[in-house]
């Protein structure tokens, strides 16, 4: 679903170190990308999931076949990892080092019926606590549209990094962990469709 030119490649430094962060571009594999059922789960090297999916923070909640995993870790950090090499593709950001989500079912990953998709600690408790959100509950105000998707994109499908990505039904890009790097510039249009923004990818 995802695509855009190489030059405009972007570096980043992160707070787990120097990585390099690059827009999503995808294969050509049009087969491969007619396989994917939306919001059924993992599919090879793609994930989705439908509003109302949640999760405890099991350790890895998507493990891809090109070796990409979502992991909601014990600090209540929400990381998408690469294999090979290990290396960090993007993280939500948030750490405690008491360490809430030891006990997985203190901490959920949530894609909400209003299209937000949150982290919680101490979830049902007094004290819960949404550590980090895709920001898309609700009508997107760019598009006239609400959330339908959440995505998880590995290796052999986009031909650069990984990312994760909220879509509408019409697979507009809602947010996308290509385009929200904290500290740095859109590089695309929030509400811009996946094929236009990144062409080749679902067409």
């Amino acid at each position: 679903m995802m695509m855009i030119p190489k030059s405009l490649l972007v570096p980043v430094v992160a707070g787990f170190g120097a990585y390099a962060s690059a827009i999503p571009q995808a294969t050509n594999n049009l087969e491969a990308r007619q396989k994917i059922v939306l919001g059924s789960g993992v599919q090879g090297d793609f994930a989705s999931y439908s509003k109302g999916w949640s999760t405890c923070a099991v350790g890895t909640i998507a493990r891809l076949t090109s070796g990409i995993h979502l992991d909601f870790q014990a600090d209540g950090n929400l990381v998408l990892y690469q294999d090979s090499p290990r290396e960090v593709a993007w993280y939500s950001g948030y750490s405690d080092l008491s360490l809430p989500c030891a006990n997985p079912c203190n901490c959920v990953l949530a894609f909400q019926q209003d299209g937000n998709l949150v982290t919680y600690i101490n979830y049902g408790t007094a004290n819960q606590l949404a550590t980090w959100s895709s920001k898309t509950a609700g009508v997107y105000l760019e598009t006239g549209t609400t959330a339908a998707y959440f995505e998880i994109y590995g290796l052999t499908v986009t031909t650069t990094n990984p990312f994760i990505a909220i879509v509408d039904l019409a697979d507009q890009v809602l947010f996308s962990t290509q385009i929200h790097i904290p500290g740095e510039p859109p590089q695309c249009l929030p509400g811009q469709s996946i094929a236009t923004c990144y062409p080749g990818i679902g067409s």
